[in-house]
């Protein structure tokens, strides 16, 4: 079970920061979302470049 008070936690490693479980997965959380986000970036340029017309590619407006 995961603690809910960071002082009941116990350390995993000694580490300066996220050494303690709930700290490590609050990490992990922020981690895999922010890879979310940045492929979500990336796909939807890429996508408005394939279907943009072959006129406006080039259009820096």
């Amino acid at each position: 079970m995961i603690p809910k008070d960071a002082n009941t936690a116990t350390p995993l490693w000694a580490a300066p920061c996220f050494n303690m479980l709930p700290e490590l997965l609050y990490f992990c959380n922020g981690l895999g979302f922010a890879m979310v986000v940045t492929v979500a970036f990336a796909f939807s340029r890429t996508m408005r470049a394939r279907i943009s017309p072959p006129t406006l590619t080039t259009d820096s407006s």
